[in-house]
């Protein structure tokens, strides 16, 4: 992966801080001035974000700057992850996950059957159990250049109880993408805005 490293004093405060940095717009227009008093809607328009080159999962990420969010690779299952994951302080603790399979041939299309299969495999590593696993209902989504199906479902994450996001998709032509977002139960409307800044920006290399 391409990017820097600052450490800090401890594991979790880490700030890649040699990283390339962006401002992330929001879908209303162009950031307001700096001098503008509406402190929300400036926050919405214009945020610095960390942006990542990874080869391991031939994508370019972008992820929260202010504060800085960790982002580490976890190997799962012998196949690499990135896991971004919020500060100390931050609330409510929450983690985003990239995931994508650059060995899969490019596919025009990318049915419901293929990301509900992959969701509900998902679905075990946040303890569900099969019967629960395909229970759960995909919809259609877009994030950015990402099209694919997407689910939301309570698991586990350390004996957590958790509220969880999994989209399933890809760029037509490419190959396919994960994106998972977790944190705390009845939590998850306020990961809006940062899966948003995230999702949207996910690029190939």
């Amino acid at each position: 992966m391409k990017t820097g490293l600052a450490t800090g004093a401890t594991r979790r405060s880490v700030l890649f801080g040699a990283a390339a940095l962006a401002l992330a717009r929001g879908s209303s227009g162009a950031p307001q001035p700096a001098g503008a008093t509406a402190a929300g809607t400036r926050d919405r328009l214009q945020r610095e974000m960390q942006i990542h080159r990874v080869r391991e999962l031939g994508l370019e990420i972008w992820i929260e700057n202010q504060p800085p969010w960790d982002f580490q690779r976890v190997d799962v299952n012998g196949r690499p992850q990135w896991a971004a994951s919020s500060p100390d302080n931050y609330h409510p603790p929450s983690a985003l996950v990239f995931a994508s399979w650059p060995d899969v041939p490019s596919m025009e299309t990318f049915v419901e059957t293929t990301a509900g299969h992959a969701i509900r495999r998902a679905s075990r590593n946040f303890g569900l159990n099969p019967q629960d696993s395909r229970a759960i209902k995909v919809t259609p989504a877009r994030h950015g250049v990402l099209e694919g199906f997407e689910s939301d479902f309570v698991g586990k994450v350390e004996q957590v109880v958790m509220d969880v996001r999994v989209f399933v998709g890809r760029q037509p032509g490419k190959f396919p993408v994960a994106l998972t977002a977790y944190t705390l139960q009845g939590k998850l409307g306020l990961l809006s805005e940062v899966m948003r800044r995230s999702f949207t920006h996910v690029k190939y290399l």
